[in-house]
């Protein structure tokens, strides 16, 4: 990364809105995701993964979180928000769900899917797409930025740093 865009990165946060940019605006799913598969980290389609998982013979508890990302939907709202959506496991009771909602454990819930967290804040700035990751960070003792790029490429986006390659449906 040249000196430039981590300066911007930086200031990302202080920096206004392009409001005329919304080409991300849309819900997304994961159509590649970073795994570790043995050897090394590869980026791996769900069919890739479950071929994978299949060779190993692995436990239900690794396909579950592996194949998770998979079913996971990643929001960009118009009013800039980053909605992250999980499906909810099947088998677990609807009193349950309605139990984890009451207690304020579960946020919001519909179509199946829940929020995990907070929404997370998008903007453009310079041409650029961003979100605020929420991460405290630091190098070498210096605060720096928690704001990520997100880059659209061939229709595609690069999203968490890298690690899941996101389709608009």
């Amino acid at each position: 990364m040249e000196q430039k865009d981590l300066e911007l990165k930086a200031d990302v946060e202080n920096l206004p809105c392009d409001e005329s940019m919304k080409e991300i605006v849309g819900e997304y799913v994961t159509e590649k995701a970073k795994s570790y598969n043995g050897e090394k980290f590869v980026m791996m389609t769900r069919d890739e993964a479950v071929a994978w998982l299949d060779s190993i013979d692995a436990s239900a508890d690794k396909r579950a979180v592996i194949l998770q990302a998979f079913d996971t939907r990643i929001v960009f709202t118009e009013d800039h928000k980053v909605e992250t959506w999980m499906k909810i496991p099947e088998g677990i009771p609807q009193e349950q769900i309605d139990a984890a909602i009451a207690s304020g454990e579960l946020g919001e819930v519909k179509d199946g899917r829940f929020c995990p967290e907070p929404p997370k804040e998008w903007k453009a700035v310079n041409g650029k797409y961003y979100y605020d990751t929420g991460e405290k960070r630091e190098m070498f003792g210096e605060n720096i930025s928690s704001w990520d790029e997100v880059k659209l490429v061939d229709g595609l986006m690069e999203y968490g740093g890298g690690l899941i390659v996101l389709k608009k449906i």
